[in-house]
């Protein structure tokens, strides 16, 4: 990098499938305001870049790409300086959620950064249940959570689903930490990508003392069970494959399970285990 000169980026975006991703608009911005030459589009290698000169100033910059048909996503705070390129900015997309007719359950496994569930998506009714009362909140209602990782409602189409605006995924490198409590949670696969229920991948924390063991073990202590109910209206068994050969032991992207817990605290997931997609991988995972 030559020095005095503006620092730049460029990446990747690929699909789910690992298919390139070409026609994807991605822009710069800083405070929500996207800059001068702070736009671009991926090729049919999927490939964008952002030449220099001009380059960027020298400051921290959020970067976000979007597409129809795919769920935007934005990478908040890379840093540029004179002499100096951020890394690589890669992008797996996700495909919008579908949904059955009725209600089904579903997660969106984004930081939306606080935005609720109205902004961030449109096209059913929502409602999220609530196990220390048991009973199910509509949006507005006091307790009712933003969408999150680990978050999963109960939707109904009124139109076409849609998430609404950008947001980060995370990394399909290391494990996700969803909050559990006492009685049934309805929870989501924090990740975009499917998940198996293995039982000593799943580590239960208690938040009174502190305690973690596996779901083997929780088990034995009480803590919690070993099982879950998945599918989209929470009726298939979801267990662990090398206990039970033949079951389901997997929760597909924007899937949402049923977890009893004795306990309350959290329970951390394994990521996926990928095997079929390209070398390009999302931001923060390369």
């Amino acid at each position: 990098v030559t020095p005095n000169r503006n620092g730049t980026t460029n990446g990747n975006i690929i699909a789910l499938d690992g298919t390139f991703v070409g026609g994807a608009a991605v822009s710069v911005s800083q405070s929500g305001v996207v800059i001068t030459n702070g736009t671009a589009t991926s090729n049919s290698s999927g490939q964008y870049a952002f030449s220099s000169p001009p380059g960027f100033s020298p400051g921290t910059y959020d970067l976000t790409v979007s597409k129809p048909g795919f769920v935007s996503q934005i990478v908040k705070g890379f840093t540029v300086d004179l002499g100096k390129d951020a890394p690589n900015q890669n992008f797996v997309l996700q495909a919008q959620p579908t949904l059955p007719a009725g209600w089904s359950t579903i997660t969106l496994p984004y930081n939306f950064y606080g935005a609720d569930i109205n902004t961030t998506f449109s096209g059913a009714a929502v409602k999220w249940y609530n196990p220390a009362t048991q009973t199910y909140l509509n949006p507005g209602d006091a307790g009712f959570p933003n969408p999150a990782p680990g978050i999963a409602y109960w939707m109904n189409p009124s139109g076409t689903p849609n998430v609404n605006i950008p947001g980060t995924p995370n990394s399909p490198k290391t494990p996700a930490t969803v909050v559990i409590h006492k009685g049934w949670n309805l929870l989501g696969n924090p990740f975009q990508d499917p998940i198996s229920w293995v039982l000593n991948n799943l580590i239960v924390q208690r938040s009174d003392n502190n305690q973690q063991a596996s779901v083997t073990v929780a088990v034995a202590q009480g803590w919690t069970l070993d099982f879950a109910w998945g599918g989209p209206v929470g009726k298939t068994l979801i267990y662990d494959k090398s206990v039970v050969p033949g079951v389901t032991n997997t929760i597909p992207g924007y899937g949402a399970f049923w977890f009893f817990s004795n306990v309350e605290g959290t329970l951390s997931i394994a990521p996926p285990a990928i095997t079929s997609r390209s070398a390009t991988t999302a931001p923060g995972n390369n």
